[in-house]
């Protein structure tokens, strides 16, 4: 417990030169001082540093409840949004890790996320836990010109794909859309 609150003491408090320490934290075997280390670096408003080390961190804690996860990454506020989108993105990274950025993406309200989510449902080999984060994206932000690249989704094969699918018509389609259910 002791490590765990000098980590998040020296992560909020500590100036740049221990930055590397904190970051290092984040990956301790031990969860808590792990937690504490990424909770210190999400609570920094301007969080530059984190533009190149989070989808590394994020990794870290896969394993972990993504709307956990997801409620400290938009701790760091609005300011994340560009590296959230990049990870999003980036199919290189495991789906766990783009999971947790499309959630915060949500959660921080970011309109900059429609043309990523848009560009996700169109591709045929997206991972459907990340498929189904980008038609909650599009549910939550999108408009009715956004239909089109949602509904062939509800007819997908994977059922998270399909139920996320359904859920955006149901928010930003009009009553005529009903029928295409």
């Amino acid at each position: 417990a002791q490590r765990s609150q000098s980590v998040y003491l020296l992560s909020m408090l500590g100036e740049a030169q221990h930055l590397s320490d904190v970051i290092k934290a984040t990956q301790d075997p031990d969860l808590h001082v792990a937690l504490s280390a990424f909770r210190g670096l999400m609570q920094q408003k301007d969080a530059p540093h984190l533009q190149h080390h989070l989808s590394k961190v994020l990794s870290h804690f896969k394993h972990l409840n993504p709307s956990f996860i997801s409620k400290i990454i938009s701790e760091a506020g609005n300011a994340i949004a560009p590296t959230l989108n990049q990870i999003f993105a980036d199919r290189t990274l495991d789906h766990e890790v783009r999971v947790f950025a499309g959630k915060s993406l949500r959660l921080l309200k970011e309109l900059s996320s429609v043309e990523i989510a848009l560009k996700l449902v169109k591709d045929e080999e997206e991972n459907p836990f990340v498929l189904a984060q980008a038609l909650k994206i599009l549910g939550q932000f999108g408009q009715v010109i956004h239909i089109s690249a949602v509904c062939p989704l509800i007819y997908a094969s994977d059922s998270v794909v399909s139920i996320s699918a359904i859920a955006a018509l149901a928010n930003i389609g009009e009553n005529r859309d009903v029928q295409k259910l």
